[in-house]
């Protein structure tokens, strides 16, 4: 059990790491510094890691200064390219991983679904709508063809009229039963 709590309360390995590098490197602030000497003087292993950070840095300080040319920089990351391509285009499991992080990362399955959702209510409501359109229409049609039935049964008689001034000229009754005039009724009106 003690040694649970000393984990809890000093934190993880690699931010007791990272503290004492930055502590090592003079990067801290006076509170943060107070911080890392008191777990210093506290902790052997923290104290362990701190002196074997600071004889590794004392050695490499002490070795010259090497300086790769440019074309060894430029080499290197271009195999380093070329084979971080390879791995991922020759493991199956890397495109599948790749897939799902686009999908996690863009939310892209509910958006699609949002959007096929979208899609079918939309044509739903559109083919109702039409349809709806098209019945008022043919009820409409069918008022007006009811309102002028008599007209309609009695079409072809209305054909040999070339206009309506003609109509209004005739002065013809209406009823089902017209008849275009003959010259002897028009005059014996007379």
């Amino acid at each position: 059990m003690k040694e649970d709590t000393d984990t809890q309360q000093s934190g993880p390995p690699d931010e007791k790491l990272t503290q004492i590098v930055s502590y090592l490197d003079g990067e801290l602030d006076d509170t943060q510094m107070n911080e890392v000497e008191q777990g210093l003087i506290n902790d052997p292993d923290m104290r362990s890691h701190a002196d074997i950070l600071s004889r590794t840095w004392a050695l490499l300080d002490s070795l010259e200064d090497v300086s790769a040319s440019g074309q060894f920089t430029q080499d290197t990351l271009a195999t380093i390219a070329a084979e971080t391509v390879r791995d991922q285009t020759a493991d199956p499991r890397h495109r599948f991983r790749y897939l799902k992080e686009v999908l996690a990362r863009y939310h892209v399955v509910p958006c699609f679904l949002a959007g096929v959702i979208g899609g079918v209510v939309g044509l739903t409501l559109s083919a109702k709508a039409w349809e709806k359109r098209q019945q008022s229409g043919r009820e409409a049609t069918n008022r007006i063809v009811l309102d002028n039935l008599d007209l309609l049964q009695n079409a072809e008689l209305y054909s040999v009229v070339p206009n309506e001034e003609t109509l209004i000229t005739l002065q013809l009754p209406t009823g089902t039963d017209v008849s275009p005039p003959t010259p002897d009724t028009e005059k014996s009106d007379e």
